[in-house]
């Protein structure tokens, strides 16, 4: 995911509220304009001048109704769900690969068994990148597609604690909890994992 992805996710996702089928601003529209506004292109899309387009406009007047919710996750320092947090990494290439890597690497971390070398230096990289910020403070809210506070309790005790793993198996013979053919994310309260899929992305618009 980047930001022509995440362009294309707000086309779709904010579709009812472009088109005016609804005056209220949808969560996923809203999550689908934090994740445009962590880019830089996006926000230079999102703050570019109409030139007299009544179109651009009536879009951008639409979705000033968001403008509060984005400010407020996009903030330095504020706290968001885990499923917004993952898309503000998502958007990014460098935070989304690191996030890859870590949903491959860290399947038995997932299960409760343990946290590998490969698994611990995979969570250190993405822990380093600018967009995984909100991802070490945000929380589960219920509504992501996976045992969110399972995964940030095993990684809590396993990778932080280094506490004894309940299974030793080679990670290389677990099933996969997640398909990573679709994507992954990451997350965590005070700790930071999570793995997530990508709900489908898609096409394009203007916020001020």
């Amino acid at each position: 995911m980047d930001c022509g992805i995440a362009l294309h996710s707000y086309m779709v996702d904010c579709a009812d509220l472009i088109t005016g089928r609804t005056t209220v601003c949808p969560v996923l529209c809203q999550k689908a304009l934090i994740a445009l506004m962590s880019t830089e292109k996006g926000q230079e899309l999102m703050n570019c001048d109409c030139d007299g387009s009544k179109f651009c406009q009536l879009n951008k007047d639409r979705v000033e109704v968001c403008r509060p919710a984005v400010i407020q996750a996009t903030a330095e320092g504020s706290n968001v769900s885990c499923s917004t947090a993952r898309w503000i990494c998502l958007a990014d290439y460098q935070c989304s690969t690191a996030l890859d890597y870590y949903n491959t690497l860290c399947r038995g971390l997932f299960y409760g068994r343990r946290c590998t070398a490969r698994c611990n230096n995979s969570l250190s990289i993405l822990n380093r990148q600018q967009k995984a910020a909100k991802l070490r403070t945000c929380y589960c809210d219920g509504s992501e597609d996976f045992p969110c506070q399972v995964i940030k309790e095993n990684t809590e005790k396993l990778c932080f604690r280094n506490e004894p793993s309940v299974d030793a198996n080679d990670e290389e013979n677990e099933i996969k909890l997640f398909d990573t053919s679709d994507a992954s994310v990451a997350i965590n309260g005070n700790t930071f994992v999570n793995i997530v899929y990508i709900s489908g992305l898609i096409a394009s618009l203007v916020f001020t």
